[in-house]
């Protein structure tokens, strides 16, 4: 009788033995699959950032090209870094663009293009494109042309016959030294587009 206790305890221990051990051997397929799937998804995530590279851009002809293609009727002035007359310094940012944020350091800029057309008050059109050397603040440079942007919506509220469309829908990007701004009535999202996929070289 306890010779038969025994073989049965023995039996059961072997089956409880087994079931941990299978237990154990699912747990780890688990573990593999998910260690496997996450080196997967690192790897995808560092091709893809590997692959994403700033192609340097002439600013001016990019800018010029983007004028001509997405603004209608240009009217505006424009500043680019390879005029002898209609150029950029601080004085001038203050009488085109007002202190609507924390001015950003200007000699930083190594070429831009801004389109400014203030030939109808009451339709703002205007976009700037600007490369900056590698030690510029490119977080506060775009942050200047959010607080620009913003500005002139609310000073809008005072004007009903405004139109707000294109600051509301206005677009802001900073790539690699490139820092950016798109309020063009209509055409904000595409101009945004076509500039980074030049960006990306994909054009």
């Amino acid at each position: 009788m306890i010779y038969l206790l025994l073989t049965y305890q023995t039996e059961c221990a072997k089956m409880f033995l087994l079931k941990c051990l299978k237990g154990v051997m699912r747990m780890k397929r688990v573990f593999l699959r998910i260690a496997c799937f996450v080196l997967a998804a690192s790897a995808v995530a560092l091709c893809a950032c590997a692959g994403v590279s700033v192609r340097d851009i002439d600013v001016v002809a990019v800018g010029a090209s983007l004028r001509d293609e997405f603004v209608a009727e240009a009217r505006g002035y424009t500043y680019s870094s390879d005029s002898d007359i209609w150029t950029l310094d601080e004085d001038m940012v203050r009488s085109v663009y007002g202190d609507a944020g924390e001015m950003p350091d200007y000699q930083s800029l190594t070429e831009y293009f801004v389109y400014l057309d203030t030939t109808t008050p009451t339709d703002p059109c205007e976009f700037g494109i600007f490369k900056l050397n590698d030690q510029a603040d490119k977080a506060l440079f775009r942050d200047f042309l959010k607080a620009r942007v913003a500005m002139l919506l609310a000073n809008a509220k005072n004007y009903p016959s405004v139109k707000t469309g294109a600051l509301k829908t206005a677009e802001f990007g900073a790539q690699g030294n490139y820092v950016w701004y798109f309020v063009i009535s209509g055409r904000n999202a595409e101009a945004n587009s076509r500039l980074v996929s030049l960006l990306n070289g994909d054009e």
